[in-house]
């Protein structure tokens, strides 16, 4: 475990953000020596780049080595991956899915010995709307899909007294 100082003293609301990614290790008239700890920053879902960031403002100096464990040893910036393959969507989660998102359970199943989720791509709008509604962040690689523009055809009249389609006008949706 990589450990890292803190020079000021700072609130409780800050040691406690602290140890949600690291243990307390001693005190002295330097100032406080912590041990990342890479379990605890991922059991509280805290992401590499939050921790960057609060280690930071508090003025740790922080090395190439503590960046390297904290980048790889807490979460990504992202909570979950999603892609198809194989005509299966899949979800990769680096976060308790079911435990932020309970409603999720009752389409979204989990695969044990692979360790991702997965659900049929009709439920990929369904499931995008739900990530959004929490504030999760993901990395999606279906996204372009939704800016797609499909061209349809019309043939014949729409009854309308305000306009009328005539046969085989186009519109884009």
């Amino acid at each position: 475990m990589k450990t890292f100082l803190i020079k000021r003293w700072v609130d409780n609301e800050t040691f406690e953000k602290i140890l949600t990614f690291s243990r307390f290790v001693s005190r002295d008239s330097q100032g406080s020596y912590f041990a990342f700890d890479p379990q605890r920053a991922k059991k509280n879902g805290v992401k590499a780049g939050e921790i960057l960031e609060l280690l930071k403002s508090l003025g740790v100096e922080i090395t190439e080595d503590l960046e390297e464990e904290i980048r790889r040893g807490s979460l990504p910036d992202k909570d979950v991956e999603i892609f198809v393959k194989n005509g299966t969507l899949y979800v990769k989660s680096y976060i308790y899915l079911y435990e932020k998102f309970p409603e999720l359970k009752e389409f979204l199943k989990y695969d044990k010995s692979q360790k991702i989720f997965y659900t049929k791509p009709y439920n990929y709008v369904k499931l995008v709307k739900i990530l959004e509604e929490k504030g999760s962040i993901y990395a999606d690689s279906l996204s372009h899909l939704n800016e797609r523009k499909f061209t349809y055809t019309l043939k014949g009249e729409l009854s309308s007294s305000a306009a009328a389609l005539t046969s085989s006008e186009s519109f884009i949706v």
